[in-house]
């Protein structure tokens, strides 16, 4: 790879990262924000682009930097909606605080459904009409529905089931 690459890819995804742990860490959400992060990626993209003309790069420059920042970004994505929205990431990292690493089931229970994190995940599943939510149930919608059938459905042909 050449240098004008490298410094341009780093450059752009440097500062995109710098500027999503900024903002996040200034302005805290329980929302995931995806719009908002996608928009700081493409902020990122053109970063590495003005770099790459900068330097003087042509065309397979260009071609690369653009390659190879896409290429970022969705990984990028893709790892933080793991760490940022995991379940399972919570409940590990909830247990290594813990004195011999455990805690009584019925305690996760209680935390989770208590948590602002299933209230968020419910209001974002009530906004994107995938459920109606009232005072005292929660009700699948027709969207929910033939999302939730096409989840199964996908999780049934990878040979997984439903999990998160």
């Amino acid at each position: 790879m050449s240098v004008d690459i490298a410094l341009s890819v780093t450059t752009g995804m440097g500062i995109f990262f710098i500027t999503h742990v900024a903002v996040w860490r200034i302005l805290p959400s329980g929302s995931p924000r995806i719009g908002l992060l996608s928009g700081m990626a493409a902020m990122g993209v053109v970063i590495s682009l003005f770099t790459v003309l900068l330097v003087g790069g042509l065309l397979p420059e260009i071609f690369a930097v653009v390659s190879i920042d896409f290429l970022l970004v969705v990984l990028y994505l893709f790892v933080y909606a793991g760490v940022a929205r995991s379940v399972s990431l919570t409940l590990v990292a909830r247990l290594l605080v813990e004195p011999g690493h455990t805690v009584v089931f019925g305690t996760l229970l209680d935390e989770y459904t208590s948590s602002s994190r299933f209230e968020d995940r419910l209001r974002l599943m009530g906004e994107s009409g995938l459920l109606l939510v009232s005072k005292d149930r929660v009700d699948l919608t027709v969207k929910g529905v033939r999302m939730a059938r096409w989840a199964r459905f996908l999780g049934r042909t990878m040979g997984d089931g439903l999990a998160g």
